[in-house]
């Protein structure tokens, strides 16, 4: 990964990663300050060798010196010197356990013997390595060979005593928190690896996957005020998100249709995309662009059309189907008249079966006939399969993709299954993007089906084909201002 990945994975993951840093940090300072301290008291022995006068016998001596140094120094962990420090110093262990107190180290090229002997009492630590250094240059006397006059060959001189310690050896609590500090990093920036890794949620528009030749053709950023006024031109015609609407409606402009006509069907793969508010958006900005625009609630469903613009649902396209009332009828002119809506109207028991009908196909037939523009708003569909049977009858399907809403998986799952029905896929719509979000940006989601899979079951809705176009007439509406010049 380059340095940029990790640090959009940081900008993400930050609090989780700051959480494993500060507690790897506190676990190594917490671990130090609960551990005893360790003293260490350190001498310092020399040896010396009994030899002549002459510059050939001192070099010879200091090289034996030299020499036997370590097999000195080894002598600082042996009985010979240890049992008589135990019984001078009444210490309570034995000379096992005193050995593993009992350091001696000789440095290269030198006959010095260095002695540390560590303990959790600092006055022990000292008089412990004073005793071990006196005794060991007895032991060194008694096992040295006879020199010149009947004395010893080799002589061990402490030439440094051991002090008290004023500071513990270990922990060394610096050193242990920098490591918990880095232990913490890594595993922050592991699990936020791993978190991103089976993470597969559509986040950016480099999630989608290609079908076809259809891919991302507009990107719509998240906008708080959304729930409150869904269609944004009503209330701030020329805000960021207002814009977005018109370069979709822009592109869509420039793609092609099939024999259906100028007509299509916006879906998603999941509720609460933010499919219906783009039909919403999407309509009025093609009527403000002088379009006449109809937009068809073929969420047969959950309709809801009728609540965004204030409109009695009454008749709509359920009654259109069976024949209970004719498209002029039930159709409604909202706005400054190139806007006009056929809500949904009585939720019935079959939707897919009705949405399939040949009547449908003939109401779709005559409103590509009277409008410059038919979109129809649908069912997700994964749930159910209304949104796939619509858009056999249209020019094309325009795909919503809430950012952070389905995984990749599910939404090729859906997508598949307009491509099983030879639907004309016109393109994806990444909506509800955060304006700052990264590569790795991710955030929670839910989803629920059950409210698009139990239809109403309060009334059985049958086609009557004497009366297919006829029926009754809807009640004046007063329009609704959506629209406004820019």
């Amino acid at each position: 990964m380059e340095l940029k990945a990790y640090l959009d994975l940081f900008r993400h993951y930050w609090k989780s990663i700051v959480i494993a840093v500060i507690l790897g940090a506190g676990a190594g300072a917490g671990a130090s300050y609960l551990v005893t301290p360790v003293y260490g008291a350190t001498a310092a022995i020399f040896l010396t060798v009994e030899s002549g006068g002459s510059a050939g016998e001192l070099q010879q001596g200091s090289l034996f010196a030299r020499n036997q140094v370590a097999s000195y120094a080894m002598l600082a962990q042996k009985p010979i010197v240890l049992d008589p420090v135990i019984k001078s110093l009444g210490l309570s262990m034995d000379s096992q356990e005193l050995a593993t107190l009992v350091s001696a180290s000789a440095p290269n090229d030198t006959a010095i013997i260095d002695l540390e002997v560590t303990s959790t009492d600092p006055n022990a630590a000292a008089n412990i390595a004073n005793a071990v250094a006196d005794q060991l240059t007895i032991a060194v006397a008694e096992l040295s060979p006879a020199g010149v006059n009947s004395t010893d060959a080799v002589k061990a001189t402490v030439v440094e005593r051991a002090r008290v310690p004023e500071s513990w050896k270990s922990p060394k609590v610096v050193q242990n928190i920098l490591l918990g500090f880095l232990l913490g990093l890594l595993i922050g920036f592991s699990q936020a690896l791993l978190r991103n890794r089976l993470d597969t949620r559509v986040v950016v528009p480099q999630d989608v996957p290609v079908v076809g030749k259809s891919g991302v053709i507009s990107v719509i950023n998240l906008d708080q005020d959304t729930q409150r006024h869904p269609v944004v031109f009503q209330t701030n015609p020329h805000s960021a998100r207002a814009e977005a609407y018109r370069r979709l409606r822009t592109n869509l402009q420039f793609l092609k249709f099939t024999g259906h006509g100028r007509s299509m069907v916006v879906t998603s793969t999941v509720p609460g995309e933010g499919k219906t508010t783009t039909v919403l958006n999407l309509a009025t900005a093609f009527a403000d662009a002088g379009e006449s625009v109809l937009v068809i609630d073929a969420d047969l469903r959950r309709p809801s059309v009728h609540r965004l613009f204030d409109l009695d649902d009454s008749p709509g396209l359920t009654a259109v189907i069976i024949g209970k009332a004719s498209l002029t009828e039930a159709v409604r002119a909202v706005g400054n008249g190139n806007l006009h809506v056929l809500p949904g109207g009585q939720i019935p028991p079959n939707p897919s079966e009705l949405l399939g009908s040949q009547s449908m196909r003939d109401i779709l037939a005559e409103a590509v006939d009277r409008y410059d523009m038919v979109i129809l708003d649908s069912p997700p569909l994964l749930p159910v399969t209304d949104a796939a049977v619509i858009a056999r009858l249209v020019g094309g399907a325009l795909m919503i993709v809430g950012s952070s809403c389905v995984s990749r998986h599910q939404l090729e799952t859906a997508m598949n299954s307009l491509r099983a029905v030879d639907a004309n896929l016109l393109g994806s719509v990444i909506n509800k993007l955060p304006e700052k979000v990264n590569g790795y940006g991710r955030a929670s989601y839910r989803y629920n089906y059950r409210s698009y899979v139990t239809a109403s079951k309060d009334s059985v809705l049958t086609m009557d084909n004497s009366v297919k176009r006829e029926g009754h007439r809807a009640e004046p509406i007063s329009p609704v201002q959506v629209l406004s010049g820019d």
